[in-house]
């Protein structure tokens, strides 16, 4: 892919369907996805190569990667927000 085409290509994680499983954290080879156990993810499209490495490691159930072309990426999550409460585990 040359790169104005790759200029065009956006990766984002919809904070309603990530589950921080970390597996697109943990395979991406920029380093560009931060949050943790219990954080919803987010991509620095910064430093996001445009690889798509996310969006196939992202678990199909989940779905929470997606590939957005030719309209801006919204704005991430404030980092306030990104904690997940699972059901169950409060005591």
């Amino acid at each position: 892919m040359n790169r104005a085409a790759k200029e065009l290509i956006a990766y984002y994680i919809d904070p309603v369907r990530c589950r921080a499983c970390m597996i697109c954290a943990k395979k991406c080879p920029a380093d560009a996805i931060s949050g943790g156990k219990n954080r919803i993810h987010v991509i620095d499209q910064e430093m996001c190569t445009k690889c798509g490495t996310c969006f196939e490691a992202c678990p199909p159930r989940l779905g929470a990667v997606t590939k957005i072309s030719g309209v801006p990426v919204p704005p991430p999550l404030p980092d306030e927000e990104r904690n997940i409460t699972r059901k169950g585990k409060e005591q």
